[in-house]
């Protein structure tokens, strides 16, 4: 059995592991069944750093497909620190215009506008009327339904 502790080794001989990729490795804005939409940690802490206060202009195409979110002088909308927040009205109003829960809008930045700008992931599809109905009506850990 070889001894750690005493051998002697090259570390020019080993191949370096290199550190894996994220799963996600691009800005997202995720919104779940329950009604939170969440930043994903990568957006997060860029926005945190461009607007400390996280009070943004918070924008969505009437088509639901195209979300912006800027610096404003008259914010709309206010993240917390953590980048989560429930949002029920805004949810069902995806779910009206039949967006598939949970959705994630894939964010760029987009230097003609000054914004950031997320695009509804093609990969929802749109189910029937009734699992539309109860996209927001899941129950939660205890059974009850979402208020």
């Amino acid at each position: 059995m070889m001894d750690a502790a005493s051998m002697d080794i090259d570390l020019a001989e080993l191949t370096p592991i290199p550190q894996p990729r994220s799963s996600f490795p691009t800005y997202s804005i995720n919104i779940s069944q329950r009604g939170y939409i969440a930043l994903n940690q990568k957006f997060l802490d860029t926005l945190k750093e461009k607007i400390p206060s996280m009070a943004v202009g918070f924008c969505i195409h009437p088509n639901k497909q195209i979300i912006a979110i800027f610096q404003s002088d008259h914010p709309n909308y206010r993240f917390p620190g953590g980048g989560r927040i429930k949002d029920i009205a805004f949810t069902q109003s995806l779910v009206d215009a039949g967006v598939v829960l949970p959705a994630r809008y894939v964010v760029d930045w987009n230097e003609k506008n000054k914004c950031w700008i997320g695009i509804l992931n093609p990969d929802n599809q749109i189910p029937d009327a009734d699992v539309l109905a109860r996209s927001l009506d899941q129950p939660n850990r205890r059974g009850r339904k979402s208020k």
